[in-house]
């Protein structure tokens, strides 16, 4: 026994160093997208619309100025042909424009896929995470191609946790009018 108490509390400090993050997501607040999907995100943040009509979540930061913490694109890379996506202007940058995937995996309900875009804002070059929301239709040959989704980038202040978090939460209901 006098052999094992040491590799014990070898054990046990290891494992009081490796956590596993949990959010309580219960007061989180929840965002129903107009194609039927709906997302959860902590209840710090705050939703808001660009004039183009573009969703972004920011809080506020300490000297009163909002932080961007998501923001939607409608700069989407072509993922068959490498082409690039459009130069917009959204909540993130006047100048955004979604260069190449680098990642894209099916996400945690069918047609919600999330993944890594290479893009540039503000002449500079980074790695974001995004949530797309592909857009349902009840005849594919009827898809208007710039009713094609949502797609939601995430800045890089977004921790990998939180990311998860709102990926999970992710919900589609359909509800025709």
């Amino acid at each position: 026994m006098k052999k094992a108490l040491p590799f014990i509390i070898v054990v046990l400090f290891i494992l009081s160093g490796c956590s596993i993050s949990h959010y309580d997501t219960s007061n989180w607040n929840t965002h129903q997208l107009p194609n039927g999907y709906s997302f959860q995100y902590p209840d710090s943040w705050k939703a808001a619309f660009t004039e183009n009509n573009l969703l972004y979540l920011y809080q506020d930061s300490e000297n009163g100025s909002k932080e961007i913490m998501v923001f939607q694109s409608n700069s989407v890379p072509d993922i068959d042909l490498g082409l690039e996506g459009i130069v917009e202007s959204n909540a993130y940058s006047n100048n955004f424009k979604s260069i190449r995937i680098e990642h894209i995996q099916t996400g945690p309900i069918p047609d919600v896929h999330y993944g890594i875009d290479k893009v540039s804002a503000n002449k500079n070059t980074v790695n974001l995470k995004y949530l797309i929301f592909y857009t349902q239709h009840d005849d594919p040959n009827d898809a208007d191609e710039t009713n094609w989704g949502i797609k939601l980038f995430f800045t890089n202040d977004v921790s990998d946790d939180i990311f998860r978090q709102i990926s999970k939460s992710c919900d589609y209901h359909y509800d025709p009018d």
